[in-house]
């Protein structure tokens, strides 16, 4: 089933509601500042939960929330300069898991990261460039 992740822009604060049909169950989860934006839901542990990539805007921070309902285990994931973005996630490799296609904003390098689900190592390759940077990536 799917969940609704509730987050105040400003404080930071998140809330969960688990839902069950129209009818919902209420977790607050730990705050994050507001220098971190949710950068991608998926199931990065493919263990069939949605899990939460939090990304520092500035410094390139990542970190995943790996999700189990309201509790979750919190692992840091490599940094990645400020000028690359999450261009997309999907299951790339068809391990069950879901990986990360960066973009550099101004160069347009694409990189591609594939997660193992058991120890979340990932391998990064160069998978292209796409430029000018008008162009943006359509995902289903």
């Amino acid at each position: 089933k799917a969940d609704l992740l509730w987050r105040h822009a400003s404080d930071g604060r998140n809330y969960l509601w688990l839902m069950n049909g129209a009818s919902r169950t209420e977790t607050q989860l730990p705050s994050v500042a507001n220098t971190f934006q949710l950068a991608a839901i998926g199931d990065f542990s493919a263990d069939g939960k949605a899990d939460l990539l939090w990304r520092h805007a500035s410094d390139g921070r990542n970190y995943l929330w790996l999700m189990n309902g309201a509790s979750r285990t919190e692992t840091q994931l490599p940094s990645v300069g400020a000028a690359y973005q999450v261009a997309a996630t999907a299951d790339y490799d068809g391990n069950g898991s879901t990986d990360i296609a960066w973009r550099h904003a101004a160069s347009g390098q694409v990189y591609q990261w594939l997660i193992d689900p058991t120890t979340l190592a990932r391998t990064e390759t160069l998978i292209g460039t796409v430029s000018p940077a008008n162009f943006s990536v359509i995902t289903p």
